[in-house]
């Protein structure tokens, strides 16, 4: 893993491999090659820490961390503390984040729901899709 400092063109090593890294926030997250940990980037202290366990994908967008757990394919949140995550949703076929909002689509691609963090609730915003693609504040399906 290698970011680019303030003096363009020189990359500066700050990890080695990872099976997925997202970014959320300002922080860069990253899922250990073997996906059972996750660690959060320490850009002052050039630190890597572990942040969370088994995790089968990382989600991040906007300023949140979400996990997919490997055996139940349920959605987590990171609270940013710890190693603390809080179940959010059962299994989902995606999950995209798209401003700051994190959006699921079905297992069975038959709806696409949002997750309204305020309530804690899911709430039904489409319908039938393949895929979703967010970036921005857009909401994609395909």
């Amino acid at each position: 893993m290698a970011a680019l400092p303030a003096s363009a063109g020189m990359w500066k090593k700050i990890g080695g491999a990872g099976d997925q890294y997202v970014v959320a926030g300002s922080t860069l997250y990253g899922l250990f090659p073997d996906r059972q940990g996750v660690a959060k980037f320490d850009s002052v202290a050039s630190k890597w820490y572990k942040v969370g366990g088994p995790t089968r994908e990382l989600v991040g967008g906007g300023d949140k961390l979400y996990g997919i757990s490997p055996e139940s394919g349920d959605i987590f949140e990171y609270t940013g503390e710890g190693m603390n995550w809080v179940k959010i949703g059962g299994p989902g076929a995606q999950f995209v984040v798209a401003g700051n909002t994190l959006y699921g689509l079905f297992p069975n691609r038959q709806g696409v729901a949002k997750f309204d963090s305020a309530t804690g609730k899911w709430l039904v915003v489409g319908g039938p899709t393949r895929e979703l693609v967010g970036g921005g504040d857009k909401l994609y399906g395909i």
